[in-house]
């Protein structure tokens, strides 16, 4: 089953998401590698010309697996988690 994990920012994402982009590129890497990546990618600021991390309000990760249960384990275990919000 197509599960999609959304993510939205928190005061201070910016900075945070620096902290942990590379992890996070490597965990997208490894969903990648499973066969379960079907596409991720951030929610850009539409009145931003910030091409860094800062022009960013979140993001969307689409991936194909078995269970809800395995969706929801996959969301909480990823790099940008936590406390149900981005860093």
């Amino acid at each position: 089953m197509l599960c999609s994990i959304t993510a939205t920012d928190v005061a201070g994402a910016p900075e945070k998401r620096k902290l942990v982009y590379l992890t996070y590129i490597e965990h997208l890497d490894a969903l990648e590698a499973k066969g379960s990546l079907v596409i991720a990618g951030l929610n850009t600021v539409a009145d931003s010309n910030d091409q860094n991390l800062a022009g960013f309000t979140g993001g969307l990760i689409i991936v194909e697996l078995t269970s809800m249960a395995a969706a929801q384990a996959l969301g909480i275990g990823r790099p940008m988690y936590h406390r149900k919000r981005l860093c």
